[in-house]
């Protein structure tokens, strides 16, 4: 059964889909105050559809089964898509000569990397001091936590610099967070020539995966679709929501390798897909998009506190490119007080289960650094993190972020050719210098700003 939303087909996927929207009669009883909020909402915003999916849904009281998953379904071979030249490169973009007829392509490494590295992205502004960027450890956790060691690759950087350590990398995530997204600034010009190597390096055969985390998720939409004004507001600040699944979602390769249990759970009650942003991509904006939806496939939407509905999962229909604006690195690694974050057992399962998948990806990468002398240069080993969430009534302020790694460029060019000082790029105990009292998200605040 499929059921139209906001000009994207939804799978109704049985008693899970259909209990978190609440339009299963046995479930309406229930007490459930934050899904009934939502709902009302929801049905302010568009009463009419609500009535003709309560409709479409309760004519079959059957449990529709979940497709078949395919247990090693991320080994399976992600082919290059000719066409996509024309697609992104047509007008002289930011990805120009992405999508060109791929070389030689070079053979696969003989059995498993198992000694993956995920390049990381840092961003400048809060909580970071003036002049610096910062990385939250969380993401650092996530990956460690999946097997994989993190190389930070700073946006102020050179691009040989930049080029050298995706080289030494098998695989890139973009975090969340709130740096701007706008051409001439240093994040999303380091984004996008990063975007623009992964997809080269895939088009001859070289695998390397790229995941983007909220903020990333949107800066891979506004890169690849060419269009600086793509997000639209949505409030979904501190908002965890069920996961309300597509149909491509049951043939995708992200969704495919979870084990079905953990999918079961993110479209249920209570919610296990941590939101945390005021902006976001509307699937009408992605169907409208000649670029974007010749490139990604939208695998979930999430439902904002007033009922719209935005796109929450998104992976390349031809690269091993993956997008969430939802958290799954939080429910693990991040405690604010501040936040009503997910931490029970089945949502750290959904925190590492992501992870395991995203660093299984980066596994079929053959990257590596020179010698063992330049990977260790690299590593953020070289930093130490910093204790930024220290509780108000312990004499400090709320931050958002646990713990963060501060990144100076200076720190990297004190120990050498693209190593970091050893001593670590913020000594213990030195204080940041930007803490203050913040009342919103920091993956939301600077992107206030996205639009002037």
């Amino acid at each position: 059964m499929r059921v139209k939303l906001q000009g994207v087909t939804i799978a109704a996927m049985g008693e899970p889909c259909m209990s978190w929207l609440g339009l299963n009669k046995e479930n309406e009883s229930k007490n459930v105050p934050r899904r009934q909020q939502l709902m009302r909402a929801g049905e302010r915003a568009w009463p009419r559809r609500r009535q003709s999916m309560t409709a479409a849904l309760t004519r079959s009281p059957t449990r529709i089964p979940l497709p078949s998953y395919k247990k090693h379904a991320n080994t399976t071979p992600v082919r290059p898509l000719a066409r996509l030249g024309s697609v992104l490169v047509a007008s002289g973009s930011n990805v120009s000569g992405v999508g060109s007829a791929p070389s030689s392509p070079r053979p696969p490494p003989p059995q498993a990397n198992e000694r993956p590295v995920i390049a990381i992205l840092s961003q400048p502004g809060d909580p970071a001091p003036p002049g610096r960027s910062y990385i939250a450890a969380s993401y650092v956790k996530w990956v460690e936590a999946a097997g994989a060691r993190v190389v930070p690759i700073l946006p102020d950087m050179r691009e040989d610099e930049v080029r050298r350590r995706f080289d030494a990398s098998n695989g890139l995530l973009l975090p969340g967070g709130g740096a701007r997204l706008r051409s001439g600034h240093p994040y999303f010009d380091t984004a996008s020539l990063l975007l623009r190597l992964a997809l080269a390096a895939n088009d001859r055969g070289d695998y390397y995966p790229v995941h983007g985390t909220c903020l990333g998720m949107e800066a891979l939409a506004i890169i690849v679709g060419r269009n600086e004004s793509l997000l639209a507001d949505v409030d979904a600040e501190d908002a965890a929501a069920p996961l309300l699944l597509t149909p491509e979602a049951g043939g995708s390769r992200f969704f495919s390798s979870l084990p079905p249990r953990v999918v079961l759970n993110l479209q249920r009650e209570p919610p296990l897909a941590m939101e945390n942003h005021g902006h976001g991509l509307l699937s009408e904006d992605v169907a409208a998009s000649a670029r974007l939806s010749a490139f990604f496939k939208v695998l979930s939407l999430s439902l904002a506190r007033d009922g719209k509905p935005y796109v929450s999962t998104m992976e390349a229909r031809d690269y091993p490119v993956y997008a969430t604006q939802w958290h799954p690195e939080k429910n693990a690694y991040e405690w604010t007080s501040s936040l009503s974050i997910p931490h029970s057992p089945d949502a750290v399962e959904v925190a590492q289960e992501a992870a395991n998948f995203f660093v299984g990806e980066a596994r079929r990468s053959a990257h590596a650094a020179r010698d063992a002398l330049e990977e260790d240069e690299l590593l953020i080993y070289n930093w130490s993190p910093e204790f930024s969430g220290r509780a108000q009534e312990h004499g400090g302020e709320e931050q958002d972020f646990e713990q963060i790694y501060v990144l100076d460029l200076e720190d990297v060019r004190a120990g050498g050719e693209g190593g970091g000082r050893s001593a670590g790029g913020r000594r213990r105990g030195e204080a940041s210098g930007s803490r203050r009292r913040r009342g919103v998200a920091s993956d939301n605040r600077a992107q206030q700003q996205q639009q002037a």
